[in-house]
């Protein structure tokens, strides 16, 4: 079974145009705006922790979190 040539080039070119544009995301995360990077991490964690918060006071009941506190 060959292989057109013209279907392989399209396939190259559809291969380097998603490189560039992943590398052009990149730039703009990472060159762009470090401030707003900072940002997206820090608001990603605080959910996490938010998240995880909720989890545990749920597991260990309201109740006996007074308890732990004394």
């Amino acid at each position: 079974m060959k292989v057109k040539k013209s279907s392989y080039n399209n396939r190259e070119i559809a291969r380097q145009k998603k490189r560039r544009r992943f590398v052009m995301i990149l730039k703009f995360f990472l060159l762009g705006n470090p401030l707003s990077l900072c940002m997206k991490i820090i608001n990603s964690v605080v959910i996490v922790g938010l998240y995880y918060g909720f989890i545990t006071t749920f597991s260990i009941g309201p109740s006996y979190l007074f308890l732990l506190r004394a």
